[in-house]
């Protein structure tokens, strides 16, 4: 962990520490952080369909149902065959329509970028 503050330190604009650091957030609850953070992160790199994912992710945390389908087909944009993308968005689709309030336990939270 001291080596992503090192690394922001370094160059503030590292949107994978950025990005990084809001999935240590999403693990504490810290929810607002996240998006700030992963908001961030894609400012300045807006071509990682990770970055989309996990913002689509806490999004739906938050029970924001519009802006977690926005920020997947997003992800899906950038990248068409990222499987984990289209599995969160069938799983928040089918069980949100069903009136399921699904927890994002159970699908994929991408922590594979960095």
């Amino acid at each position: 962990m001291l080596n992503i503050f090192h690394m922001l330190d370094i160059d503030s604009q590292n949107a994978d520490a950025l990005h990084f650091l809001g999935v240590i957030s999403y693990q504490s609850g810290q929810y607002e952080i996240v998006v700030n953070l992963i908001t961030q992160a894609i400012k300045i790199n807006s071509t990682k369909p990770e970055f989309f994912t996990n913002l689509g992710n806490v999004f739906h945390k938050q029970e924001k149902l519009e802006e977690s389908i926005q920020a997947h087909q997003k992800a899906i944009q950038i990248q068409p065959d990222y499987t984990k993308v289209h599995t969160n968005v069938l799983i928040i689709i089918i069980f949100s329509h069903f009136g399921y309030n699904i927890s994002p336990n159970h699908y994929c939270f991408s922590t594979n970028t960095i």
